[in-house]
């Protein structure tokens, strides 16, 4: 069948399975009280301080920077369809800065869809005899992380081998073939390993055995062991947290270590283990909480009770991407709830009423035909959201799809099914996000209000509208931070007028190689 016929067969199906839908009562909001334009009314990037997100970025050359991703199974799952999205997303940034001090933190979900599976620079895995399911409440937890219950291993005891957690750290077995084999983490630096719990009484403790390996999968022998520095039966806090001792891989390819507990009677609850660079510890992390299925009232619903862990992962930003399963019955002003409730959610939690949220909005999908407005306005809630928060930044994905690249209803090239995006559609979310945050200027270059490469009179118009008290949530032009824009910002301007520094690109195999 031709393809403009099986899309013709798909929107008819949608269309009938939308007619069921609204007769089981799921039915649209009632008429918006707001007025939301459509989304080619709607700018590509809204956001009153541009620069302060580029300045979070562009800090991970010298201090290590966390991202949170919020999402559904459309692009941000790495145990979803969207396998490709966060791998290459950490590819690009890494190809910002050119080094990564710390690794995402690795839990024991299974992530992205390589052989074997792999999500960014990590293999988990559990074998016959592991550790128990947590006891911890599922509402405690964020989306898609796996806690287990460790005991200390003993031959034909309860529990025998407890996680293997091997840090990949030339990215091999990714599930995105565009990413180069290279190393992203250095292996011969001093790297040690973090790992996180969550408390209860009478915890027992968290141990851990390095066993270096050339083969995530492969069994090997023991070459040094110890315990983390905490205590998980200390309930004053939710999560706490130890680093161990610094690894050694001798002469294997891969650090890898098994965690467990230290008595085997008294479990731990462990949520995962990140590796840390001691000596050179910069550059910038994403960390994925999505799950499929979920839309942006999921979080809370689901997962109310998971701010002790974004507590204690010690985040700078936020990246929220939801839309596609909200908009199957939904309209925008149920949206916009969701997501003001969202950001009010992640900041309430992290304990920061301005904390930077990044918006991204869907590209476009097929829809059932009885919900295609409420597609059609959703990057205008999101536009809102931007307009009243000076925290907040939103991407209009759908409009850069459409204007740049001619994918949407006429040409759908870059969806895989009628929801999912190709792999090639997932590496350009990442790049176009990335070229967004980033700036056009390679380097930090904190004077560019504007961040259009150079430090100019577009800059000094930018700290004069911005003059005078900065208010609760600062201001990008207040470069000294003494909640003034004022003539000591405007001297730092003119003393930096000309070109911001540019990186050269790093060598790397052409984007387009790559379907």
């Amino acid at each position: 069948m031709p393809r403009h016929l099986e899309r013709s067969a798909s929107r008819f199906s949608w269309f009938m399975i939308g007619i069921q839908a609204l007769s089981c009562s799921v039915v649209m909001a009632q008429a918006d009280e707001f007025e939301y334009a459509n989304w080619d009314e709607v700018p590509e990037v809204i956001a009153q301080n541009p620069a302060r997100f580029r300045a979070i970025l562009h800090g991970g050359l010298d201090e290590m920077r966390r991202v949170l991703i919020l999402g559904d199974s459309q692009e941000t799952c790495p145990q979803g369809p969207g396998k490709v999205y966060i791998p290459h997303l950490n590819h690009q940034l890494w190809h910002k800065i050119g080094h990564l001090g710390e690794s995402a933190l690795m839990d024991c979900s299974v992530a992205g869809s390589g052989q074997p599976t792999a999500d960014w620079l990590r293999v988990v895995t559990i074998g016959q005899g592991g550790p128990d399911q947590s006891s911890v409440a599922p509402e405690r937890m964020p989306p898609g992380l796996k806690v287990v219950q460790s005991l200390l291993p003993s031959s034909g005891g309860a529990q025998q081998t407890g996680p293997f957690v091997c840090l990949m750290h030339d990215g091999q077995l990714t599930a995105d073939p565009w990413v180069e084999a290279r190393n992203y983490m250095n292996p011969d630096a001093r790297l040690s390993p973090e790992v996180f719990v969550y408390t209860k009484p009478n915890s027992g403790g968290v141990g851990w055995k390095c066993r270096p390996t050339d083969n995530p999968l492969a069994w090997t022998s023991v070459t040094n062991s110890g315990t983390f520095n905490l205590d998980p039966s200390d309930t004053s806090t939710e999560i706490a947290s130890g680093r161990g001792e610094i690894l050694d891989r001798g002469d294997h390819a891969y650090h890898r270590i098994e965690l467990h507990g230290t008595d085997p009677k008294a479990s731990v609850e462990i949520a995962g283990v990140r590796f840390i660079d001691s000596r050179k510890h910069h550059g910038v992390s994403i960390q994925s909480f999505s799950f499929p299925g979920y839309t942006a009232g999921s979080l809370l619903n689901q997962h109310g009770k998971c701010g002790g862990m974004l507590r204690a992962l010690d985040f700078d930003m936020a990246i929220v991407q939801y839309g596609a399963n909200d908009a199957l019955g939904n309209g925008p002003n149920t949206f916009w709830e969701r997501l003001v409730a969202v950001i009010d959610f992640i900041r309430g939690e992290i304990g920061d009423p301005c904390f930077p949220v990044v918006l991204v909005g869907d590209p476009w999908r097929v829809i059932p035909p009885p919900y295609e407005d409420s597609q059609d306005m959703y990057p205008a809630v999101i536009e809102r959201i931007a307009n009243d928060d000076a925290s907040v930044m939103a991407v209009n994905m759908r409009r850069i799809f459409e204007d740049r690249y001619g994918w949407g209803p006429a040409t759908s090239d870059h969806l895989i099914d009628e929801a999912h995006l190709t792999p090639f559609a997932q590496r350009t979310v990442a790049r176009e996000l990335v070229r967004i945050l980033w700036g056009e200027s390679e380097l930090a270059c904190p004077l560019d209000l504007t961040g259009d490469g150079v430090v100019d009179a577009f800059d000094v118009n930018e700290c004069l509208i911005s003059w005078g008290r900065t208010g609760e949530c600062g201001n990008a032009a207040d470069f000294n931070g003494d909640g003034f824009v004022d003539a000591s910002d405007l001297n730092l301007i003119f003393k930096k007028m000309g070109s911001c520094p540019t990186r050269p690109e790093i060598s790397g195999p052409e984007y387009t190689s790559q379907p």
